[in-house]
């Protein structure tokens, strides 16, 4: 038994090395683009200013609250680093669990490794996210509540409130639990009882998914999927793609299936535990509610591949020595190509921004958060009754708004620029080009004079345009 934790313990240093040696410079060379600063700029808000604090942590409090102390504790400079170290032992915490209740096999280890060489848990591991973690504590309750000992009332509601406090999506872990409670308690009522302080996490969840917002940010995915019951075969392909093909999507499927046809010979529990989340949200998405396959909300579903792999290989070890696999998968992280950064230079179109030498600043939509995040003078995150959470505190600064955001005064704002120009005021444009905001092409068609106007690029995206009448 000793041996075998050493063995285990020697492997888990050598994959987070391995793993580190491989990805830390892509930690430290990733730069804060949208999505990454709105998270980010929990930092700026206060716990007292409830509103804009639950609009920033949306259906993850816990995460959000961690997130805040993090940057706290640690710059922003080195933020992806210290996130992505955190998820990682986290990670490696969960594997030693799951590998101290079945007597630290080695088939824990292998399947790590085809956890930690897949494209989107590499993307998504050092981002100020909770996605990843998500799949760590579902990893976690998925064995947890595999053995009936522990479907218990003193067992579960603490587990729920605490993984539904980190986010909300985590109780579809819940259902086969609480169903199982109810059916082996006899004292229902107290279960019954018990159910109604964990139903706002239930509503949450059910309000995240049936809210306008939600399915507006997806629309273009729900659009460009497949209509009708096809949605859900093509959805599913790409959902196992999300975990890992490597050019080899057959393989992958039928190592998948055979693994489910194991699993249900080895441990029924563990089985209806990993489906039953796969079902409701492929239902879900059937409806438009949920993206399955959509990458980084497959995380929270990667249970399934876990387990149902484990249960195969752990059929294969009386055939085959899982130390020689082992060996095979480790060079892979050597092979794989780092994931590209997502360029985003809005903080040097900051640096290089001169205020007070225009009289108008206008803000594309997709460079706001980071403007607010990198300089305070600009903006503020801060909900204002049924106003937009980005807030200008600055005359001269103006956010120009998504067209999603409805609440949100002014949209694009296009049609005030060219008032302006009309009345030849000196005007700065920064932001970040997209499709929904062609903002260098749109400008070029307002007839400014080319003597008039100046463009300047920075990287592929960010872009810095001056109209000044006066030089």
């Amino acid at each position: 038994m000793t041996s075998r934790k050493n063995k285990f313990l020697i492997i888990q240093v050598f994959i987070a090395s391995l793993f580190l040696y491989k990805y830390i410079p892509l930690f430290q060379s990733h730069n804060i683009w949208y999505d990454d600063a709105h998270e980010l700029l929990i930092s700026k808000v206060t716990i007292s200013d409830l509103k804009s604090f639950m609009l920033i942590a949306d259906h993850h409090i816990g995460f959000s609250l961690l997130l805040k102390l993090l940057i706290q504790l640690f710059s922003f400079e080195n933020i992806y680093t210290i996130i992505g170290c955190l998820n990682l032992g986290v990670f490696i915490l969960v594997c030693y669990f799951l590998s101290k209740k079945d007597n630290f096999s080695l088939e824990v280890s292998t399947v790590q490794i085809l956890i930690l060489i897949s494209p989107v848990v590499i993307d998504y591991i050092y981002k100020p996210k909770q996605y990843f973690l998500d799949l760590c504590i579902a990893l976690f309750l998925v064995k947890y509540f595999s053995y009936d000992h522990n479907v218990k009332i003193n067992k579960v509601f603490p587990l729920l409130f605490l993984s539904a406090f980190f986010s909300n999506i985590l109780v579809i872990y819940f259902l086969i639990p609480l169903l199982k409670l109810v059916n082996k308690t006899k004292n229902r009522l107290m279960v019954y009882s018990s159910l109604l302080f964990t139903m706002p996490f239930f509503f949450r969840a059910y309000n995240k998914f049936f809210s306008e917002s939600f399915r507006e940010y997806w629309s273009s995915f729900y659009e460009s999927s497949t209509q009708s019951f096809l949605k859900l075969f093509f959805n599913n392909l790409m959902f196992i793609r999300s975990f890992n093909d490597l050019g080899l999507l057959p393989l992958v499927i039928f190592i998948v299936s055979f693994g489910l046809f194991r699993l249900y010979k080895d441990n029924k529990n563990i089985l209806l535990m990993v489906i039953t989340p796969v079902v409701l949200l492929n239902l879900l998405n059937l409806i438009n509610l949920y993206p399955i396959g959509a990458g980084r909300t497959d995380l929270i579903l990667f249970p399934i591949f876990v387990y149902s792999i484990y249960h195969l290989l752990k059929y294969l070890s009386s055939k085959i020595s899982i130390i020689y696999l082992l060996i095979v998968l480790l060079p892979i992280f050597f092979f794989i190509e780092n994931n590209k950064v997502r360029e985003d230079n809005t903080q040097e179109l900051i640096n290089n921004t001169y205020l007070y030498d225009f009289d108008l600043l206008y803000v594309s939509y997709y460079s706001i958060p980071q403007t607010i995040l990198f300089d305070s003078e600009y903006g503020q995150p801060k909900r204002v009754g049924s106003k937009c959470f980005y807030n200008s505190i600055n005359k001269k600064v103006v956010f120009m708004q998504s067209d999603r955001s409805e609440k949100c005064s002014p949209q694009f704002n296009f049609s005030n620029i060219e008032n302006e120009i009309s009345n030849e005021k000196k005007i700065l444009i920064i932001g970040h080009e997209s499709r929904t905001q062609n903002i260098e092409n749109t400008i070029k068609k307002m007839g400014v004079s080319e003597n008039n106007i100046t463009i300047e690029k920075i990287g592929n995206n960010e872009l810095l345009i001056a109209i000044n009448f006066n030089n």
